[in-house]
């Protein structure tokens, strides 16, 4: 009987010391963070999901005259992590129209990019922030990992109306253990049990779940996933489904971006990554697949497009090395420089777009005014015809 008590008092002083181990050691993550033990606020039945790390929409305004009633443009920027940062693209485009002569006063910039969007998430907010507003201009970026988040994370919950349109993409089984995950172990107080839990999600059910989903155990966002069309070497046969549904989301979104507000005020844009770049060096590069596809479903609906990997290429190595965050990313994202960089780029090429379109117009119009007839006299009335100047609402277009 003595050595039972004596038994039981070793096991259960094991135990105490080792719940007191677990609660402040700091090598296994048993305390969680405040934002991880509220799923609700990082669900969208709508967009699948948003994020905590700031507003779900993020405005700024910036400009000498804000506020005046100046000539003022107001851009929607939309995309994925490449673009959520305000300080980045949104910025630099900013400081690239505000450095131009011609009056404008102020730009508004509206920020609805999320991390691990995709063209089909794009289009949904979009669209929401399309009606709540007028915008002069919508600039959408499309990176290299969206052609597989599309088609891995989204496809399977993307809900579609009766035409085939889409209309909402919901989080699945996976998304919503993951998020769920901490809340749900927060509730076990004894932290042996919660280890032991935290295991079992971790090593059993998650891997479980992944593998009915995905068909694959590892995480979805595992780089030799998502950039596997890049890393191809005939990537239309290797992925020939993915590139044809990619090819169909992302033709949707242009489309219906451009009846909103007409195809002359939505910009289409994609910047290289890292091993895009040949004048770089290494022996991996990517193919250019995504940048093809962009470009044909622009042509398709009549928007502009913009890829910076050329302008890219003409910097000197180590300047553009200085653009990446590369190699401790390996999804290729950019340093604050690099992204405000690329936003300057966007209205500079935007700009060019625009100066070709004007010089166009002038020159239809006065072809026109060398094909006026003589001008009557008398008591006939003198016929009038469109002015040729660059700002008369007649002007032929």
């Amino acid at each position: 009987m003595k050595n039972l008590l004596l038994a039981v008092v070793s096991v259960a002083a094991a135990l105490l010391t080792c719940e007191l181990l677990l609660r402040y050691q700091p090598f296994v993550a048993l305390r969680y963070a405040p934002e991880t033990l509220q799923p609700e606020l990082r669900i969208s039945y709508t967009t699948h999901h948003k994020t905590l790390l700031h507003a779900d929409v993020q405005t700024a305004h910036w400009g000498p005259r804000c506020g005046e009633g100046t000539p003022e443009l107001t851009v929607l920027f939309l995309g994925d992590s490449w673009m959520e940062s305000m300080d980045g693209i949104p910025k630099g485009f900013a400081d690239a129209a505000l450095a131009r002569t011609g009056g404008l006063g102020c730009l508004t910039a509206v920020n609805g990019a999320v991390f691990s969007y995709a063209p089909s998430l794009m289009l949904l907010k979009g669209e929401r922030l399309l009606a709540e507003r007028h915008f002069d201009l919508v600039v959408v970026n499309v990176d290299e990992t969206d052609l597989m988040d599309e088609s891995l994370r989204y496809a399977r919950t993307t809900l579609r109306g009766p035409a085939g349109q889409i209309e909402r993409v919901v989080p699945n089984v996976v998304d919503l253990a993951t998020l769920y995950q901490h809340p749900t172990l927060q509730h076990q107080s004894i932290y042996i049990l919660r280890l032991l839990e935290q295991l079992y999600y971790e090593r059993v059910l998650l891997p479980r779940l992944r593998n009915e989903f995905y068909g694959s155990a590892s995480p979805i966002g595992e780089y030799s996933r998502i950039l596997a069309p890049q890393l191809s070497s005939d990537p239309r046969r290797t992925h020939a489904d993915e590139i044809r549904y990619f090819h169909s989301v992302v033709g949707e979104m242009l489309g219906r971006f451009a009846r909103s507000v007409g195809p002359a005020s939505v910009v289409l844009t994609h910047h290289p990554h890292f091993l895009h770049l040949r004048s770089l060096g290494g022996d991996v590069h990517y193919n250019t697949i995504l940048s093809e596809i962009l470009r044909s479903e622009a042509a398709s609906a009549g928007v502009q497009y913009y890829d910076a990997h050329g302008d890219i290429e003409k910097l000197s190595p180590d300047i553009a090395r200085r653009l990446f965050q590369w190699p401790e990313d390996p999804f290729s994202h950019l340093t604050p420089a690099g992204y405000r960089h690329f936003g300057r780029l966007i209205e500079n090429h935007r700009q060019a777009v625009s100066n070709l379109s004007d010089v166009s117009h002038n020159r239809a119009a006065a072809s026109l005014s060398l094909a006026r007839p003589p001008s009557t006299t008398g008591l006939q009335a003198t016929k009038k015809w469109p002015r040729t100047d660059s700002n008369s609402a007649a002007v032929v277009k």
